[in-house]
């Protein structure tokens, strides 16, 4: 059975399946009121975009408000339904098969376990036959679904997840990494590289983000552009490779690369 098609949708290679399968390892949907207030709680907590700052002039295109309601690394999405009700919300547009994706990221962590690969096209089906009255008119569903399973075999971060407050935790309970034993007369530096290492593990060596108002949160300055010039300062010495410069309005931040020491280091593995 197709999905509902509005007006004269185009035709399709293939029809996508009827209507999803729901069953054990999708859960019941949350009660409505419940619902409601976790959609209010994961908007509140995802990361907004700053313009130009009222004083400092210095732009700033990410933060993390962290909530308390929040595991640190994940939402708590107890089902796939929950999972799609969540990306829902967030709209259709381009970054949608993403935040989908990162949804249902955050419903395999609350799991515990991956999500089976047969579940990811179940996961899909479930927001496309709500998502279709909303997308374009001509919006194919093969091409669609091809999208978001490339999508999130590559996803990394779940919907919710608040790598900047594990990283600080994670800097506070371990020895600062060998890179930052050159900065020992100033803690708040050693601090800020020690949290970039540990944003660099969350991300397993890859990219991470980091704004210049969360730069001066751990620097505990409200000085960004002190913020700004040490963060470039840790870029000049090759502690820290820019990936791409974050644009304002855009919802990101600065994407950074961790340079680690060639040598080993005893205890880097803690947690």
């Amino acid at each position: 059975m197709k999905p509902n098609q509005h007006n004269h949708r185009k035709s399709r290679q293939f029809s996508p399946p009827p209507g999803p399968d729901t069953g054990a390892a999708s859960g019941n949907p949350a009660p409505p009121h419940t619902e409601t207030q976790k959609l209010q709680k994961l908007r509140d907590s995802e990361p907004r975009s700053f313009g130009e700052t009222e004083h400092s002039g210095i732009r700033d295109t990410h933060a993390v408000e962290e909530s308390d309601d929040l595991p640190p690394l994940s939402a708590r999405i107890a089902t796939l339904p929950e999972a799609v009700a969540i990306a829902l919300t967030h709209g259709f547009g381009k970054d949608c098969l993403f935040v989908l994706a990162r949804a249902v990221k955050a419903f395999e962590a609350t799991c515990g376990k991956p999500l089976p690969e047969a579940e990811w096209t179940n996961a899909f089906n479930l927001w496309w036959h709500q998502a279709l009255p909303h997308l374009p008119e001509d919006a194919p569903y093969d091409e669609y679904l091809l999208d978001f399973l490339m999508t999130y075999e590559k996803v990394r971060a779940p919907l919710g997840a608040n790598h900047l407050q594990e990283a600080i935790r994670r800097a506070t309970c371990n020895p600062p990494p060998p890179e930052a034993e050159r900065f020992a007369n100033s803690p708040r530096l050693q601090q800020l590289v020690a949290v970039c290492y540990q944003l660099h593990r969350l991300a397993e060596g890859n990219p991470f983000f980091l704004s210049v108002r969360a730069a001066a949160g751990i620097l505990d300055t409200n000085d960004l552009h002190r913020a700004s010039k040490l963060l470039m300062g840790l870029e000049k010495l090759g502690i820290l490779e820019i990936v791409a410069m974050g644009q304002p309005g855009q919802k990101k931040a600065t994407r950074f690369r961790y340079r680690p020491s060639p040598e080993p280091a005893a205890g880097r593995n803690a947690k």
